[in-house]
């Protein structure tokens, strides 16, 4: 056979590779243009150049209702461009100071920055928008207060107003000669550049230490202003002013905007800070020594020293937080922001039906966005890349000194020991020092102020929102009656049996003997059986019905185990495909002898999927989708590593597509889209699709982390395993996978922390997890209408101790496996 023929080995793979992969697309295509035509559809684009019909409230270039679908596109791209562009810019000033202050001397301002990084890394994205924008919605006074005598709110400087409908500005006013003060300013910016990389090469070639701020300063304003003036301040302000009932004049910011642009900022800046510290503690001590007996400054040898050699730490992973970025701003639509996603992917989709024009060209859009970021950082990542001296230095220069007799020790001062000196070396080591140290027990001190009350006047025991306002009589107080009243719909939905809450609740309990042998190796590996078995109970607990569907499901896998035992020593490719032609045959006779076999009724109840909510819908997807995507990861990683060409060029189109596109693109995919590729007249379950589109989302990236811990063996292995005469899956199973998920598992688990908090965004499509059980069933209702900081409170808190936990097991796993690798 020519499977058999190393001479033809790989050209029949790659054969059968490509049969299999014309064969999907017909079957899909297919399905696609015949569910098409049942729904008197076709493909076309033309609906673009029709009138959008809707308004859109932040709009960067001239629009109206009347205006094509294709303009209002074109709106939304730009609208997505602002906030990627904003957020990147402020998540990096952020992260940068919060990255730089985790390793301060002083113990507040580090543990407040840690306190920071693990509250914001460790709770859904989605929820810091929302609490982001009610906090301003709640917090900040509407129009009408700027007016009377004297008015209940003032603008700041008489020209900005922070309104809950937004921020009022000044908005320029172009005139003659403007233009000019621009292009200035513009050379001004170029003229900063060069005069500090004047500066840095001076001191390299002579040693010489130029000023750099105030004559950075000077460059960049006086050439401006000087222009300003002389063209007769070609540049006025038109500013808002309050007429009628709202502000006229100026330019809106609106809120959700500023909602979206922070929330993604803070968040994102968590993650660059926690990069920042760990490039800054990659760089040796010895260098900041040797720059400091030099003479540096502190500042100095931060721009000088350190942050040059950090940058080749920071960059790469600075360049997934800036893609991550920009993809969670498609959640724009949970606030209102008319993004791309809230015009073609929304308004757009809805009204034409176009689902698959829509999308596509929404993923469209996202890949090119992804593509050309991802292009710009790592252009500037080859020029932050240290040049290597080493060579060029002549070799009898003496490096060091060594003493050859040791000093006296001397008792240390009092002020050097105890109490004294952890105060003054961690609180008050220095002016700026005390001064952070001030300000962070002030910010302390306000902050327990503010949160204090509100927790400790909580009613716990009313009936609704209007009894907990009677009994606090205008005292500052939480209304925790909602969570003792609505706890049950938080968990499970308001659609899951009462009655039948036992039954998540032992597949949760179960779960932790399921996991237990695979998280903690020293356990007896027998109890992997159970894990293997667990799936299928879990599914009969969770959704009920006839038992035999679990019992012919678990059926199938056994029969393609023990085929691919049975033929793997003949042909690895020939039991693998018996194994999935087994399996096959086994559900497919499974499924009609339970039709026929199934009892009318059930031990346990059959709930459908749409009754699935709250909390346990999150729970289930995470880790169903973690569970499935976690052996897809490992093909595709494989299939890149491949020598095969085109098993290669599939597997990277696969991943470098998925990752390129927002989550909750593919949610609309799996949600309005993906039901046309399915045989015609076919029902197919919400869950379920969802859950193959997270699966596939989940995969990709896991996929990038286990090419990464393939790369990092060293080659010895793969020809260690080559001397013994093993065959390439032999060699993968038995030395190089297991050896790579190894130095793979802490990775991995990030991306489970990254998966569970994703999955949130099922509430965007209409599914009741936790997130959209408070948006929609428990918030409508006019007991509770009101209530949010209790209800997104307790779904932090939910969140941040799973994640939180999942982290911690991955850091311990982590110092475990590199205790190992001593």
């Amino acid at each position: 056979m020519l499977v058999n023929d190393t001479r033809y080995r790989s050209y029949t793979f790659q054969a059968i590779a490509l049969l299999l992969l014309i064969a999907a697309f017909a079957y899909l295509i297919n399905n696609l243009f015949e569910n098409l035509e049942a729904a008197g559809l076709d493909i076309s684009y033309r609906f673009l150049n029709e009138p959008a019909g809707y308004d859109i409230n932040q709009r960067p270039i001239g629009y109206n209702s009347q205006s094509e679908h294709l303009r209002a596109s074109v709106v939304g791209i730009l609208n997505t461009l602002i906030v990627a562009f904003l957020g990147c810019i402020t998540a990096t000033i952020i992260g940068v100071t919060a990255g730089v202050l985790r390793l301060s001397n002083n113990w507040i301002v580090k543990k407040l920055m840690a306190v920071y990084v693990e509250a914001f890394r460790n709770v859904p994205v989605l929820i810091w928008i929302l609490i982001i924008f009610y906090v301003m919605v709640a917090a900040l006074p509407g129009p009408r207060a700027f007016r009377g005598e004297p008015p209940q709110a003032s603008m700041l400087l008489d020209s900005i107003a922070f309104t809950n409908r937004g921020v009022y500005i000044p908005k320029p006013v172009w005139g003659a000669g403007s233009g000019i003060v621009i292009a200035v300013f513009l050379l001004s910016i170029i003229g900063v550049i060069a005069y500090r990389k004047y500066t840095t090469s001076l001191l390299y070639s002579t040693g010489k230490l130029l000023p750099r701020g105030w004559p950075s300063l000077a460059i960049l304003f006086v050439p401006a202003v000087l222009a300003f003036f002389v063209l007769g301040q070609p540049i006025t302000l038109d500013y808002p002013v309050l007429k009628g009932f709202n502000f006229q004049g100026g330019l809106q910011v609106r809120g959700s905007l500023i909602a979206l642009w922070f929330a993604l900022a803070v968040y994102t800046g968590a993650f660059i800070a926690e990069n920042v510290r760990a490039g800054i503690q990659a760089i040796s001590k010895g260098q900041t020594e040797a720059a400091a007996s030099l003479g540096l400054r502190k500042g100095w040898i931060m721009n000088l020293v350190v942050l040059p050699q950090a940058l080749r730490v920071i960059i790469p992973p600075l360049i997934s937080h800036y893609l991550n970025l920009t993809k969670n701003s498609s959640l724009a639509i949970a606030v209102g922001y008319m993004d791309i996603t809230g015009t073609l992917g929304g308004i757009t989709l809805n009204q034409t039906g176009r689902a698959i024009e829509a999308i596509s060209l929404l993923m469209l859009f996202y890949l090119m966005i992804s593509l050309s970021i991802s292009a710009i950082m790592n252009i500037y990542n080859s020029t932050v890349k240290l040049k290597e001296r080493w060579a060029d230095m002549p070799s009898d220069i003496p490096f060091a000194f060594v003493r050859k007799e040791q000093l006296p020790q001397l008792p240390p001062p009092a002020r050097e020991q105890g109490a004294v000196k952890w105060i003054r070396e961690n609180l008050f080591s220095g002016p700026v020092n005390s001064l952070l140290t001030v300000l962070s027990v002030m910010a302390i001190y306000y902050l327990v102020m503010a949160v204090w009350p509100w927790l400790f006047n909580g009613i716990w025991h009313t009936q609704s929102l209007r009894e907990c306002q009677d009994i606090l009589q205008g005292r500052t107080g939480a209304c925790f009656s909602v969570l003792t009243q609505r706890w049950y719909q938080l968990l499970y939905g308001f659609s899951y049996p009462g009655d039948q809450y036992w039954r998540p609740n032992l597949a949760f309990l179960l779960l932790g003997a399921a996991a237990a042998p695979v998280m903690f190796t020293e356990l007896p590996r027998k109890m992997l059986l159970f894990t293997a078995v667990y799936p299928f109970i879990a599914f009969y607990l969770i959704w009920g019905g006839t038992i035999w569907s679990p019992i012919f499901a678990l059926s199938g896998f056994v029969a393609g185990y023990f085929v691919y035992a049975r033929f793997v020593a003949q042909s690895f490719a020939g039991a693998v495909g018996g194994a999935i032609l087994a399996a096959i045959v086994v559900w497919t006779l499974g499924g009609y002898i339970t039709n026929v076999i199934a009892p009318v009724e059930p031990v346990l109840q059959a709930i459908p999927s749409r009754d699935l909510g709250g909390f346990m819908l999150n729970f289930m997807l995470g880790v169903t989708c973690v569970s499935l995507a976690l052996p897809l990861g490992i093909v595709l990683a494989l299939g890149r590593q491949s020598t095969l060409p085109f098993i290669k060029l599939i597997c990277v189109v696969f991943i470098e597509f998925i990752r390129g596109v927002p989550l909750i693109t593919l949610l609309f995919v799996a949600n309005v889209m993906l039901s046309y590729f399915f045989p015609p007249n076919s029902t197919v379950d919400l869950f379920l699709r969802v859950v193959i589109m997270i699966t596939m989302f989940a995969a990709a990236y896991i996929a990038e982390v286990i090419r990464g811990g393939l790369a990092a063996l060293p080659r010895g292995q793969y020809e260690a395993a080559d001397s013994l005469g093993l065959d390439y899956p032999q060699a993968m199973r038995l030395i190089i996978l297991p050896q790579a998920l190894k130095i793979s598992i802490p990775g991995i688990v990030n991306v489970a922390v990254g998966l569970f908090k994703d999955t949130t965004l099922v509430s965007v499509i209409s599914m009741f997890d936790l997130v959209g059980m408070i948006r929609g069933p428990i918030l409508a209702q006019q007991e509770w209408n009101g209530v949010y900081w209790e209800l997104f409170l307790f779904a932090s808190v939910l969140f941040f101790i799973v994640c939180y936990s999942i982290s911690q097991y991955s850091q311990w796993l982590e110092r475990k496996l590199a205790t190992d690798r001593q």
